[in-house]
Parts: C-alpha cells; structure tokens; sequence
C-alpha cells in the first residue's frame, strides 16, 4: 500500500502490483543489490542506475575489447531478465583527436551500428 503525503494532507491509500514506489529511498540501493553481481571483463562503475564500462587503451593502434564487453553486459542484463535502455545509452571516447571507433549496437537487434570519434 502506499499513499503521497503533501504537506499535512494525504492522498487515498493505493495497493502497488509489485513494484518499488517512484522517489523511495530503497530504490536505488534496491537496484545496487541487484546489480551486484553484474562482471564484465572491464572496470565496471556502478551508481544507483548509472552502470559504466571502462577500457583504457594504452598505444594508438591497440585494439579495443569494448564491443565484447558490451555483449558481455547484454548477456548479464538478459540473463537477469533486465534490459538496456538504448535510448540512454552513449557511447564515449577520449584519445587522440581524428581517431574513429565503432560499436554495434546492432547484436541486440535494435539499430544500426553507432559511430563515435575520440576527441
């Protein structure tokens, strides 16, 4: 059951279908406890709903893993029977300017392949 409270008045008592109340303070540690045991063969960052991979790439012609990371995080995330938001999913590079990298976001079925330039 839950209910909103605005300053002294409150709404009618609602029953929720299995579901973490929007604004509640357990939702984010909720999802960390969720994604706890998310691995991918790269430095994993995770924050609240955030989750970021990192690669770093030590010389200019050296070969980038991420495109198998990714697909690591894909087969996690449908495992766990979860699902990546592509509409907020970006692609970034820093490196030496003029350098292009691809990753294909199309092995999830959605999309084309996304191009990004290190800048």
């Amino acid at each position: 059951m839950q209910r909103v409270p605005i300053g002294t008045n409150h709404s009618s008592w609602l029953q929720l279908n299995g579901a973490m109340p929007q604004g509640s303070r357990l939702g984010p540690l909720t999802f960390l406890l969720l994604i706890d045991d998310l691995q991918v063969d790269c430095l994993v960052h995770k924050y609240v709903d955030d989750t970021t991979l990192t690669e770093l790439l030590q010389g200019r012609n050296e070969y980038s893993n991420m495109q198998d990371f990714f697909q690591q995080l894909l087969n996690w995330f449908n495992i766990n029977e979860m699902a990546v938001n592509l509409t907020k999913t970006i692609d970034n590079g820093h490196g030496p300017s003029g350098t292009v990298l691809q990753l294909a976001l199309d092995t999830i079925g959605r999309g084309s392949n996304r191009m990004f330039k290190l800048v």
